[in-house]
């Protein structure tokens, strides 16, 4: 079976933005959100999740760590029932990209989301409901696609071979 990089997009897209919703659910319901406050400076009440900064930062980089490694060891696994006989890599260098991607497109969404639609005072990050949920699904897809595409072609490499098609016109 021919590999198919782009439908590893966007199914790592989809995958990516569940696991961000789920993780986002798991920590905000564990006590990773440590207040829910209504914001009165804009014209409506609005609840945001006002949380310190570096609290923000690290569950954000260890979120993307665990999702990245998951969405990496899973398109690994699914790579290989596909094709057992591609010359792939190890899975000891694919999940650390993996958690790796994860983690980098997680640390660049939420200072610079949060920098533009939330804000941060003494030490606090301060961000509506619907905007974090914004964020996390936007990394969310951002990650899922880029971890699962990066981990699909390491498990499955681009092999050259006659491609009858061209060669008959």
């Amino acid at each position: 079976m021919k590999a198919n990089y782009g439908a590893s997009m966007v199914i790592g897209a989809i995958a990516g933005l569940v696991g961000a919703l789920a993780i986002f659910l798991f920590v905000a319901g564990m006590g990773g959100v440590s207040s829910l406050d209504p914001a009165f400076d804009t014209g409506s009440v609005e609840p945001v999740f006002s949380i310190s900064a570096s609290a923000l930062w690290s569950m954000t980089l260890l979120a993307g760590i665990a999702v990245g490694t998951i969405l990496a060891i899973a398109t690994k696994a699914v790579a290989r029932v596909i094709d057992p006989d591609a010359a792939a890599n190890s899975l000891w260098i694919i999940a650390p990209v993996g958690a790796t991607v994860g983690a980098v497109i997680g640390i660049v969404v939420f200072p610079l989301g949060v920098t533009v639609v939330g804000t941060i005072a003494e030490g606090t990050a301060t961000v509506t409901v619907t905007d974090m949920v914004g964020m996390v699904a936007l990394a969310g897809l951002l990650g899922g696609a880029s971890v699962v595409w990066l981990s699909y072609v390491l498990s499955r490499p681009p092999v050259l071979e006659p491609d009858p098609e061209l060669l008959a016109t």
